[in-house]
């Protein structure tokens, strides 16, 4: 960032910080500042932090930032959060560096203040100041029950004695309806990736509270139970890209319905669309087997999407093995459609069911003139 640019910057939100009319009586409080999305996946999310202002602090403020990890090892992080090791903490920084950090990844903040006690801003800033000792500062991250935006919500609704909880929501969404939302503003190819790995724990409608694991929602919720609108510290500069998730989801379809149709035409075509199907398998049951988190290891897809289906390419492989899945896929279909599977299957399974359906039919075509079996 330029200099000038952090003496903007920084007279902007010293004006916001001490304007008079607003803190005329220069007591301790505690803010909420949430965060819009980035350009970085990281970022696709939102985050949130919560300060304590006062003036015996550095800048007259100190934010806690839950939301602190190692991302330059992006893979290594992404391994460590499906097994359950991922470990984030609490950093502590000063308001201004916290909003020079954001401004220079050109992110809108926003900023609100809680409506709390002398005495109920007293034990939050002293348990913020718990959190971040070195031998608690540390916890492992679960994207959906405990990241940057639960852990500031768990708080503010401890320290209003359970208000924030009460909130309420007229159109309850899903974990997976926000899950798509933020991975089609990183890259339109994460929306099917995360419809494939995320299994039906995230199908499952949620209420105002557990929903306010996106800091959006945690903003919106703040400023209707505790009447604090949010103000606009930093608004980002540059268009923040957008996909429209059932743009997206289209898409996918027609690729599905293309290597379907390449499957049954061809020989090729059936096994390299047996090939991707044992990939997807594999990762699927790979996920079931090593992670502890719920929406990985209880994934309908894995009834759908065999590791074992590359037998399939095999010469000498019995087409009962071939059967004996498209039974199965039968099966799925049929409670799919009762409304037992919850999940989007149907691309993976018109998917799945070509691919092993294809090959039984060209073994079938290779086999039947000479021994008159099916």
């Amino acid at each position: 960032m330029h200099y000038d640019a952090r003496v903007r910057c920084a007279l902007i939100f010293g004006l916001l910080l001490f304007a008079p009319a607003a803190h005329a009586n220069a007591r301790d409080r505690i803010e909420l500042y949430t965060v819009g999305s980035g350009d970085e996946l990281f970022t696709k999310f939102g985050h949130a932090a919560i300060c304590v202002m006062a003036d015996d602090l550095p800048a007259g403020g100190l934010c806690y930032n839950y939301g602190t990890s190692d991302f330059s090892r992006p893979i290594g992080l992404g391994w460590d959060v499906v097994r359950g090791q991922a470990k984030f903490w609490v950093s502590v920084s000063d308001v201004l560096s916290m909003m020079f950090w954001f401004q220079e990844q050109d992110r809108t903040v926003y900023r609100q203040e809680l409506p709390l006690s002398d005495e109920q801003v007293a034990d939050l800033r002293a348990t913020l100041a718990l959190d971040s000792r070195p031998e608690n500062r540390e916890y492992i991250y679960s994207h959906f029950l405990d990241n940057c935006s639960t852990r500031p919500r768990d708080l503010i609704d401890d320290a209003t004695g359970g208000e924030l909880r009460q909130t309420r929501i007229e159109s309850p969404l899903t974990y997976r309806d926000y899950a798509r939302e933020g991975l089609a503003g990183a890259h339109w190819a994460l929306v099917p990736a995360g419809d494939l790995v995320l299994g039906r724990w995230v199908d499952q409608e949620l209420d105002a509270f557990e929903a306010m694991f996106i800091p959006r929602v945690l903003r919106a919720a703040v400023e209707k139970r505790f009447d604090a609108p949010p103000e606009v510290v930093y608004e980002r500069a540059a268009p923040l890209e957008t996909a429209s998730v059932s743009g997206i989801l289209t898409g996918f379809w027609l690729v599905v319905l293309v290597l379907s149709l390449a499957a049954w035409l061809s020989r090729k075509g059936a096994a390299l669309a047996v090939f991707i199907v044992t990939v997807l398998g594999t990762l699927i049951w790979a996920g079931a087997v090593v992670s502890p988190w719920p929406e990985l290891r209880f994934n309908e897809l894995a009834l759908i999407l065999f590791p074992a289906d590359l037998w399939l390419l095999r010469r000498r492989v019995s087409t009962s093995y071939a059967k004996a899945r498209l039974t199965m896929l039968g099966a799925v279909a049929v409670l799919a459609a009762a409304g037992i599977f919850v999940q989007p299957l149907w691309p993976f399974w018109v998917l799945a069911t070509a691919a092993v359906g294809a090959c039984w039919w060209h073994r079938r075509k290779d086999i039947l003139p000479a021994s008159k079996r099916g």
